[in-house]
């Protein structure tokens, strides 16, 4: 991560006001990992980056904007992650193909404890209050990403259609964000739920993600219900393949 820059009012060139930028999402990625549960306000992110609040504003307007930017990075790796998969699947039966996207997916979240609090409060949140400019790149760039994905999910599946295939990727992404809020509880109310046996009410990440990925894969191939008449496998709690 680059380092924090001395303060300064304005940076004298391109490559500084680039290296400022950055800085400064550095910085505010580095408490959102320390403290996720809380936002940083531009007067911590500005100190953790050794600028001046006041040049924070010079290159983003709100919070949100810092917030919104670093969701966008995460977006970038995570397809570029789930893109490099595809490509490599080749003659991967489809089920076993499942199972490391579903593993990509955990270890994401595991390597990443920012990313689902940020792509939680993505509408809610960041997005109601970020400036048009920086929501409208944010959201053309998952755009782009999304159709060229598409038509890779295509090419390995020829009877989805690139759109299908979006379709399916949004999916499985709004089923992560629901199960990972239902999952993260606060440790008392665990305890509390196990005391009184009912901690099954709280879905359990890893198996529910590889369930809801599976039917809904199938459902976008068309074959849920042949599937279920065949007696076909479903997945279990361990059946996950490391994603390299």
């Amino acid at each position: 991560m680059t380092a924090s820059l001395p303060a300064r009012s304005r940076a004298l060139d391109a490559t500084e006001k680039a290296a400022r930028r950055q800085a400064i999402l550095d910085a505010a990625h580095r408490l959102l990992v320390s403290s996720p549960d809380t936002f940083p306000s531009v007067a911590q992110i500005a100190a953790a980056a050794g600028l001046a609040k006041g040049t924070v504003y010079l290159y983003f307007s709100t919070k949100e904007d810092i917030l919104l930017t670093l969701l966008g990075a995460h977006y970038t790796r995570l397809l570029d992650t789930i893109e490099g998969l595809v490509q490599q699947a080749g003659a991967l039966p489809a089920d076993a193909l499942r199972t490391r996207f579903v593993a990509c997916l955990r270890d994401y979240i595991l390597e990443h404890p920012d990313y689902m609090v940020l792509a939680c409060s993505a509408s809610a949140v960041l997005e109601a209050n970020a400036s048009e400019d920086v929501i409208l790149a944010f959201k053309r760039t998952l755009a782009v990403r999304l159709r060229h994905l598409g038509e890779h999910v295509h090419q390995l599946f020829p009877r989805l259609s690139p759109e299908a295939g979006i379709q399916l990727l949004i999916q499985v992404h709004a089923s992560m964000l629901g199960l990972w809020q239902m999952h993260r509880i606060p440790e008392k109310v665990r305890q509390w739920l196990e005391q009184e046996s009912i901690e099954w009410v709280v879905p359990q990440l890893d198996r529910y993600l590889d369930q809801a990925v599976h039917w809904l894969w199938l459902g976008a191939l068309g074959g849920a219900s042949q599937d279920v008449a065949d007696g076909g496998d479903k997945p279990g709690a361990n059946d996950y393949d490391e994603c390299r």
